[in-house]
C-alpha cells in the first residue's frame, strides 16, 4: 500500500509458544543490524501483552538523502502481542527481494481485516492510517475473520461485541458514518504517498464498502 508504516506487527502462535524471551530477541536483532552496517540504538517495554522496541538507526536518512539532518534518526518499532485473540488464519509465504529470500508465517488477509476492524472499532481515538486501510481491505474485496475480531473485542473490551454475522455491516456503516473523515485523513496524509487520495475519505463511499463486506 502506498502509505508509510513504522511499526512491524507481530503475534506469537500459541500453538507453538506459550511465552518469549524478547530481551534476548531484541539484542540479537541488534547484533544481526549491527552485521549488515546499521548500527541502533534501542528503546524497549516488556510489560503488559504487548511488548514493543524501537530501533533507532542514526545518520541512515542523511546517508540517503542530504535533506535530513546529520543526526535526524530513523525510528522503527517492534511489536509483539504476547497474548493475542483466538480464530486468526494463518497461512505460510515465501517472498524473494533482490538480496533476500525468507520464509514467514503470517495472518491471511481475512484475519488482518478483523484486526484492523477491531483497532477501528476499540480504540478510543481515531486514526487516520486505520481508515486507509479499511479502505485497501474494501477496495479489493477482503472479506472478514469474524471470529477473530469477535475474540478481540471480547478481549479487550470484557464484553460481547454488540453485532451479528448478519448486522455487522449495517453496525459498521452506522459507525463509519459518525467519523470525522477529515481529521482522520488530515492525521494519515502525514504517512501517504498520493495526497490525492483524500477524494477516498468520503462519507458516503466508506459507508457504502461496509455494507459490501462479506464475513467469513
Amino acid at each position: 500500500i502506498k502509505r508509510f508504516s513504522e511499526d512491524l506487527d507481530f503475534s506469537l502462535d500459541m500453538t507453538h509458544h506459550k511465552k518469549i524471551d524478547f530481551p534476548s530477541l531484541v539484542q540479537n536483532l541488534q547484533k544481526d543490524l549491527l552485521t549488515y552496517g546499521f548500527p541502533t540504538e534501542i528503546k524497549q517495554k516488556t510489560e503488559g501483552a504487548v511488548q514493543n522496541c524501537f530501533f533507532k538507526f542514526t545518520d541512515l536518512l542523511y546517508e540517503l538523502s542530504h535533506r535530513f539532518r546529520k543526526n535526524e534518526k530513523l525510528f522503527i518499532r517492534i511489536d509483539i502481542d504476547t497474548n493475542p485473540p483466538l480464530g486468526a488464519k494463518l497461512e505460510m509465504s515465501a517472498i524473494s527481494k533482490k538480496d533476500f529470500f525468507i520464509k514467514i508465517k503470517h495472518h491471511d488477509k481475512p484475519s488482518l481485516f478483523g484486526g484492523k476492524l477491531n483497532a477501528i472499532l476499540c480504540r478510543n481515538y481515531l486514526k487516520g492510517r486505520d481508515i486507509y486501510d479499511y479502505i485497501w481491505f474494501c477496495a479489493n474485496n477482503i472479506p472478514v475473520n469474524l471470529i477473530f475480531l469477535n475474540n478481540g473485542y471480547i478481549q479487550t473490551q470484557k464484553k460481547d461485541p454488540p453485532w451479528t454475522a448478519e448486522n455487522f455491516p449495517q453496525f459498521l456503516a452506522e459507525r463509519i458514518s459518525k467519523m470525522d473523515l477529515k481529521k482522520a485523513f488530515q492525521d494519515a496524509s502525514l504517512f501517504m504517498e498520493d495526497k490525492t487520495e483524500q477524494r477516498f475519505f468520503d462519507s458516503e463511499l466508506l459507508h457504502a464498502m461496509a455494507l459490501k463486506i462479506k464475513v467469513v
